[in-house]
Order: C-alpha cells, then sequence, then structure tokens
C-alpha cells in the first residue's frame, strides 16, 4: 500500500500523537464473554496490536483491544490537547510492554487518530519496523485481496495469490482479527510503502486441536475400537508378532497396547493432527516397522459431535514425518532457497495450478528425510541434525539440510529441530559451518537395490494382474471423465449425472456417479464391468507399449512398501493427444508376476517418479499434466 501526501504534513504528526503508559486490563462485562472464549489467540508480551474506542462517558475514553481482553483508558482532557475529536469507533496502535498478572497487563499506546491518510501511515511507520506481527482486523474481502485496517481509516491489501498454502480460505471473514506480519516498511520521500503477509497463528491453532484428543484410548465413552481390526493385524503375521508379542491377540490387548505408545506419544506431542471440514484425524507412531522396514502408525478420526475411531494399523504417511520432528517457519523462503542451489533450471510446479509454490520440490523433501529417516541416514550430534536432500548443485555436489535446535517458542509441538539452512560440504559461509559442526555425512537415500536391477524394467511375458475393484470403487475419481461417459452413456440417469458435474465441477454431482457405480444390483455390476473392460483394453496396450519400448515404465518409490514400483501409462480416452490420462502402479512379486495396485494422476505419478530421479520420458512430463484435485492413494 503507498500513501502519499506533501513532505511537510509530516511535522503536523508530532502534533497530534503522544506516547503515554496506560492502564490496566479491566474485568469484561457480560456482553464480551463470549467473544473472547471465541477468541484462538492473546497477545504476546512486545506486541503490537490495534485498539478501538468502544466508549466514552465521565470524561474517560474506553479501549479495548482486539483480544476483547485487554481494555485500558485515557482521560479526556489528555486525548482532547493532542486529536481533533476523537470518538467511539476510531482505533490506535498499542505495544504489550508488561503482563502484571493473568487478568492485567501494562500496554503503552501510540497514534491518536490523526488529520490525514498520510499521517495514520506515517504513524504506523514511526512504531513499526519491517518483520513486526500485528493484531489487525480485515476490513474487507474483495474478488482477490482482502483489505487490512492499520489506522483509523489506512488500509492495506493482501492479495490472494500472496496467501500461504496452509492458510484455510473459508476461514477468512469480514471484521475478524487476524495476525498480519510486516514484510515491507519504508519511507521514501513522499511516500510511506506498506506491505503485510497473513500469518496462521499455529500456537493457538495447534493448541485448540490438541485439546479435543482423548486422555487415553481406553475410554469407551471417547474412543471407539472395533474388533474388526485384529483380524485386520493378525493378517499381517510380522506387525501382529511385534505389536502382540507372546500374547494372545484380543481387543483388550490391543487397546492396552495402542494406549501405551499413545501416552508416550501425548507426553512427547509426537501426534499429528489433520483437520479436514468437520473431520478431525490423529495418528501416532507405534514404534515397529513390517518385515519391509516401514513404520506402523495407529490413526484415528473423529467427525464433529462422535467419538474418535480406530481406522488403521499400519502404514499412515510419508509426509508427516517431518512435521512430527522438524519445526518449519517459512516453507516459501525454504525452498526457494534450495531450488536456487539445485543443478539446472528445473520447474518445480505444476502447469495450470497458477502458484509459484514449488509443490513438486515441497513433496520430494518430505518423502526425502522420511526415506533417511527410516534407513538411519540423518546424522545427530549435539542437539543438531544433518541429512542429504538427494540434490546437488552445478557442480554435481551434495546439497546438505542443517537442522538445529528448535528454540520457538511459538512452536506448541516443542519439535526436536527447526530448519537451519542448505549448504555442499565447504562452500560457502554455511557450507564451511558444516565442516566445523559435522565429522561425518549422510549419503542420500537408496531407492533402488543393486541386486534387483530388473525391479527397474518392466517384463513384458509376465502376467500381469490388476485390483480393478479397488481402481474402480475407491479412486474413480481419478478416471477421465469423457472415459466414463464413453463406457457408461447407454444409462440415461448416469449420463445425465456426468452432464451435470461437467457442467458444475462440484464434488457433491461427482459423488451422485460414484453413489450409481458403487450401487450393489445388476445395474452397478454392468457399470462396473463396462469400466473394467475399458481398463483392461488399456492395460493391454501399455503391455505392447513397453514391450515396444522397455523404457515405457518408470520407477517410483512406493513409500507404503518401501520399495520400487513401476508406472505404465493408460490411455483411456480415443481422442486424446497425451501419451497417457492415468499411471497404473505395478508392483514386481516374488514369482516375477506383477500386481497392479491402484491407478494415479499424472500429477501423482510425476510427483513420485520425481523421488528417484527426474523423470525422462515422453509421456509423464510437466507440459502434459493438467492440475487435478485427486487425493492421495488410499
Amino acid at each position: 500500500m503507498y500513501c502519499e501526501e506533501r513532505q511537510n504534513d509530516a511535522q503536523e504528526l508530532m502534533n497530534n500523537f503522544t506516547d503515554s503508559i496506560q492502564e490496566k486490563s479491566l474485568n469484561l462485562d457480560n456482553n464480551l464473554r463470549e467473544e473472547v472464549e471465541n477468541q484462538e489467540y492473546v497477545y504476546q508480551l512486545g506486541e503490537n496490536a490495534y485498539a478501538e474506542c468502544i466508549k466514552i462517558n465521565n470524561n474517560i475514553y474506553h479501549f479495548y483491544c482486539l483480544d476483547r481482553r485487554s481494555h485500558f483508558f485515557w482521560k479526556k482532557d489528555i486525548v482532547d490537547r493532542y486529536s481533533s475529536g476523537l470518538k467511539e469507533g476510531d482505533g490506535l496502535w498499542v505495544n504489550l510492554k508488561e503482563l502484571v498478572d493473568e487478568k492485567h497487563c501494562v500496554y503503552k499506546a501510540f497514534g491518536i487518530k490523526p488529520n490525514s491518510l498520510y499521517l495514520e501511515f506515517k504513524n504506523f511507520y514511526k512504531y513499526h519496523k519491517k518483520g513486526d506481527i500485528i493484531n489487525a482486523p480485515i476490513a474487507n474481502i474483495d474478488s482477490d485481496f482482502i483489505s487490512v485496517r492499520i489506522g483509523p481509516t489506512a488500509e492495506v491489501r493482501i492479495y490472494f495469490k500472496d496467501f500461504p498454502a496452509y492458510i484455510n480460505m473459508g476461514s477468512i471473514k469480514n471484521n475478524q482479527i487476524r495476525k498480519f506480519k510486516i514484510t515491507e516498511l519504508q519511507e521514501n520521500e513522499n511516500q510511506i510503502i506498506v506491505r503485510l503477509s497473513i500469518v496462521e497463528d499455529r500456537f493457538y491453532r495447534d493448541k485448540k486441536n490438541w485439546m479435543q484428543l482423548p486422555d487415553c484410548i481406553h475410554d469407551r465413552r471417547k474412543v471407539t475400537v472395533y474388533t474388526k481390526f485384529l483380524e485386520h493385524i493378525k493378517e499381517n503375521e510380522d506387525v501382529c508378532e511385534k505389536l502382540f508379542g507372546d500374547k494372545e491377540p484380543d481387543i483388550e490387548t490391543l487397546i492396552s497396547k495402542l494406549d501405551e505408545r499413545y501416552q508416550k506419544a501425548l507426553d512427547q506431542k509426537q501426534i499429528n493432527i489433520q483437520v479436514n471440514k468437520k473431520t478431525m484425524y490423529m495418528d501416532f507412531d507405534l514404534g515397529i516397522k513390517d518385515k519391509k522396514g516401514v513404520p506402523q502408525s495407529a490413526c484415528f478420526k473423529k467427525k464433529e459431535g462422535e467419538t474418535w475411531t480406530l481406522c488403521l494399523v499400519g502404514f499412515a504417511s510419508a509426509e508427516r514425518l517431518l512435521e512430527r520432528y522438524v519445526y518449519i517457519s517459512d516453507w516459501k523462503k525454504m525452498l526457494n532457497e534450495v531450488s536456487e542451489m539445485a543443478l539446472g533450471d528445473e520447474d518445480w510446479d505444476y502447469k495450470g495450478r497458477g502458484k509459484d509454490d514449488k509443490y513438486i520440490l515441497k513433496q520430494y523433501l518430505l518423502f526425502d528425510f522420511y526415506k533417511s529417516w527410516i534407513d538411519n541416514l540423518i546424522i545427530q550430534e549435539g542437539g543438531e541434525a544433518l541429512f542429504n536432500t538427494g540434490l546437488v548443485d552445478s557442480s554435481y555436489d551434495d546439497i546438505y539440510c542443517y537442522l538445529k535446535k528448535n528454540t520457538h517458542n511459538d512452536d506448541f509441538y516443542q519439535r526436536k529441530w527447526e530448519f537451519g539452512y542448505f549448504a555442499c560440504r565447504a562452500k560457502g559461509n554455511n557450507g564451511k559451518k558444516l565442516m566445523a559442526k559435522f565429522e561425518k555425512f549422510p549419503s542420500a537415500p537408496t531407492y533402488v537395490d543393486v541386486n534387483r536391477i530388473s525391479d527397474l524394467y518392466f517384463n513384458s511375458s509376465k502376467e500381469l494382474f490388476c485390483d480393478y475393484k479397488h481402481i474402480i470403487e475407491d479412486n474413480l475419481t481419478r478416471l477421465p471423465i469423457e472415459f466414463l461417459r464413453s463406457k457408461l452413456c447407454y444409462d440415461a440417469e448416469i449420463d445425465q449425472a456426468i452432464s451435470d458435474y461437467v457442467t458444475s465441477h462440484e464434488r457433491k454431482d461427482f459423488q451422485k456417479i460414484i453413489d450409481m457405480v458403487n450401487r450393489k444390483d445388476d445395474r452397478g455390476d454392468r457399470f462396473r464391468r463396462d469400466l473394467q473392460n475399458g481398463l483392461k483394453d488399456a492395460v493391454d496396450t501399455a503391455r505392447k507399449y513397453c514391450k515396444w519400448n522397455y523404457k515405457t515404465a518408470i520407477p517410483i518409490y512406493y513409500p507404503r512398501n518401501n520399495s520400487i514400483s513401476l508406472l505404465l501409462p493408460l490411455k483411456l480416452q480415443a481422442n486424446h493427444n497425451s501419451q497417457a490420462d492415468v499411471a497404473l502402479v505395478v508392483e514386481r512379486l516374488q514369482n516375477g508376476n506383477y500386481q497392479g495396485q491402484t491407478i494415479l494422476t499424472l500429477e501423482m505419478a510425476y510427483q513420485d517418479a520425481r523421488q528417484i530421479c527426474r523423470p525422462n520420458s515422453e509421456w509423464l512430463t510437466l507440459s502434459n499434466i493438467v492440475e487435478s484435485d485427486a487425493e492421495e492413494d488410499e
């Protein structure tokens, strides 16, 4: 936001503003208590905040800070000396100087209403600096930006394209109080430049989510564990033995074992929490691995108004492991740093996303950390750590990620490390620091077993069996809509549902298609059979493609099995110019045959392939990939 006016008006500033120590917060009236309960934060020592004049009576101006807890007052005769008619609804900025006790604090107040917009910006400039975190109201929400009030009338725009990826756009409301960071603040001749970025108050968000966790797994009023999970666990003999030992698997023993690990994770704040609309998910490590070295987790979900329910014992997520141990305050800065160091001009964004967030690179680092962790490739010394990113610079030297001790008080989980920097050994200041800190340096994760090079190639002479049931019933959203239409258009009802979805692109309309395809009657059987036949034709074509060109099959790292799988291109639309519409994930079995596990969108396929190396394929390129809303593989 730019504000310009004659330079000599700045002198008026000194005649309109004052510094004064104001005290103390008063008890809240009943009307404000409900507002207090809905706040997700309180001010931290040293923070600046915006306050509003809510009442003028008996020659006293009463102010509430925007947390609706902090209340201070100013005598009218003093205010009138410096302001030309401060009235109810006007505001000023304050700084939290001292915490007296739980109910009282002392604020330094500055910035009474100026006579001009320029002076409002000038006042903001005087009392703030770049990097400050402020609490301010959202004055307006437009089609592509929000306006943040930084004074009685002064506002700053923040465009949606500049929002961090973790911000829930649905949470942005008019008149809402949010935290903002001052990213630019400078005075150039007769203009004040102010730029803000929205900040997620992660500490209080995480605290709020944490408070919804159960005290223990044993409490049947809060946690439900169905006996069916015993049968699921018994199918994996290796996991069953490690989980139960010599004890006979029964529901009470299972609950006891889960609670034992849960209490440890609860104490160490190592429980991952995810929130999706009205459903919460939590998962924690069980401290065991399967025979392939994959960490096993217990996952629970809770819908609004319901109890926590065990939904998985097994592999949870590779991406969330880093979040469990490493605090990252600014993903964008971190990704920009390593992308500038890495070899070449690799594109780390999908075309069509409309974002420059380096999503591919972020996912790559998450999986790289996961693989380094399970293979014991993370070097730890003196509370610090180092792992090899698997990326190289222009000289093909390894790029390492240095993790320092976590000192962030605003990290509710108090994770072990926080991001430090990327560096190559002995290069630059950071590279020299690494040489002084670490005696040994970790190798990059190895995804391909040198004794199983044959896993990188698809043997077209072997049998290929596909789990079409899983593909159709669980991953219908990944199939092209025109493929569904071509196979099911003979049915008027489902053809209409497809047309409705093509028009709206809303999930509720696609859900109608899913419900019809998965119906348990002869009609549903026919839908699934016709789709399966279409998929089989595409699979047969892919096998021929691999026989003609051995480079067709692309290796990927499959974290669920901690192993190498292959991607085969499936072309499902007759009149489509690309080499593939989706990718079939196939796993080589011990007998040499192949199991088709699932299908991936091209976006998902590229991400998994990039983990091993930059894909060099005619059918899997960034130019062929169109943004998709597909979820991760179940």
